[in-house]
């Protein structure tokens, strides 16, 4: 399955702290990372950044897995003082301009 590919895949099962397990389901991993920890909005879980280690590098594609981008709250380091919504908008556009411009 996809998301096993994707776990299996050195740099993010590293970042993710998933190197060698396994889970049973999709939905396994799912219901095992979807939580937030209380009232925020998930942030953080694919950041990006310049360094090897930040799963997203700065044109939002993942490291170590070819033609597979994320443009989601996901990408953003840390949690931002205000509403995700209008700057996943943003990451989004930013990323139609990335894929626009090949």
């Amino acid at each position: 399955m996809m998301i096993q590919r994707i776990i299996a895949a050195a740099l993010v099962a590293a970042t993710l702290g998933l190197a060698g397990h396994a889970y049973a389901q999709d939905a396994d991993y799912v219901l095992n990372t979807a939580s937030t920890g209380g009232t925020y909005h998930p942030v953080g879980t694919a950041a990006m950044g310049p360094r090897d280690v930040n799963v997203v590098d700065p044109q939002l594609r993942v490291r170590g897995i070819n033609s597979l981008r994320v443009a989601d709250a996901s990408i953003m380091p840390t949690i931002v003082n205000a509403n995700t919504q209008a700057i996943s908008m943003v990451i989004g556009k930013r990323c139609a301009d990335f894929l626009a411009r090949g």
